[in-house]
């Protein structure tokens, strides 16, 4: 294994052009050797946990935490090709292949009998992605989301999926339930079609029914049913919940190529916005977030669109990193 894990010691340690990086991918995920790169990928895994936080070991880490993700840089064209779907033995090493497989449709097989094996659908830190279960279930993923399955799905008794992220589900009845795993919380359904959110970004992961009928439980929370338009607010860190009725479009617009928000609220925006581009908005100062705007809204990038908004707004940007922006006046 030594060889293999000074290859990827290496590579986990610099910055490489893109040629370079496609040839890793590609030694990666050829079958060839590939238990030895796995086990040299888990090594490289544990290592970063025994060593002191520095700031290249916290790029290393980055990298492996990240590694869902596909590289930037490559534009896709369709919302169906801008993910990623293979099929992995262990979580760290599927990711690995994953995130250095720059958005080729990777599969990556293991033959170990002891393995579970598992589907992950990832989508990047820019792109959306629409995918369909095999049961027919049709799943849309935010940008930087996960959705797993047991490669089992289709026989077992139940259809159980674990999310990272944002997802928004229309689910084909075909007599089993339905269950999301999304942190703490359990989403039961039969046939219907809702959103979830279940992201670090937010301390509140969120349930909003739009049609059909949920059950969501989850640690500290007795089992609650949704009607359509009701939304659940899960607070991860007090363990409460409340549930309220919403304009459910708001939380569910992001799936859509094309938005257009006429004569809306400066609240209604932003809400909008922060399911769209998976960000925080925070506002500062006397800005009147009932003021009505309108904006259209195509493939533009975040940067763009929330310049145009403070303009609309009269107010300052200020981008404070990838997943938090702030609005001041």
């Amino acid at each position: 294994m030594g060889k293999k894990k000074n290859i990827i010691n290496r590579f986990m340690s610099g910055s490489f052009p893109d040629e370079v990086k496609l040839a890793f991918g590609s030694w990666l995920t050829d079958p060839e050797d590939q238990q030895e790169k796995e086990d040299a990928l888990y090594s490289e895994w544990e290592a970063l946990s025994a060593r002191d936080i520095s700031d290249s070991t916290l790029e290393r880490r980055r990298k492996l935490n990240l590694i869902h993700r596909h590289m930037e840089g490559e534009k896709q064209k369709t919302l169906r090709s801008r993910f990623m779907y293979f099929v992995a033995v262990a979580a760290a090493a599927a990711l690995i292949a994953g995130f250095f497989g720059l958005g080729r449709g990777i599969r990556s097989h293991s033959n170990t009998p002891s393995a579970t094996s598992e589907v992950c659908m990832v989508t990047s830190s820019n792109s959306k992605g629409e995918f369909q279960l095999p049961d027919g279930t049709s799943v849309w993923l935010n940008i930087g989301s996960s959705l797993s399955y047991n490669s089992n799905f289709e026989k077992a008794s139940v259809r159980e999926v674990k999310l990272d992220g944002e997802a928004y589900f229309d689910v084909a009845k075909d007599g089993r339930s339905f269950v999301v795993n999304a942190g703490d919380l359990q989403v039961s359904v039969l046939g219907t079609r809702f959103a979830v959110r279940h992201t670090p970004l937010y301390e509140r992961d969120q349930v909003t029914l739009v049609s059909g009928s949920v059950r969501v439980k989850g640690e500290g929370l007795q089992a609650v049913t949704l009607s359509p338009g009701e939304q659940l607010s899960y607070d991860r860190l007090l363990g409460d919940s409340t549930v309220r009725t919403v304009d459910t479009g708001d939380y569910v617009s992001w799936i859509r190529s094309q938005i257009s928000l006429e004569d809306c609220t400066l609240g209604k925006v932003i809400e909008n916005l922060e399911h769209r581009y998976r960000v925080k908005v925070s506002t500062l100062g006397d800005i009147d977030l009932d003021q009505h705007i309108t904006l259209k809204i195509n493939d533009e990038s975040k940067e763009k669109i929330f310049t145009v908004l403070s303009f609309l707004a009269d107010c300052e940007l200020r981008i404070i990193d990838e997943g938090n922006i702030v609005l001041i006046r």
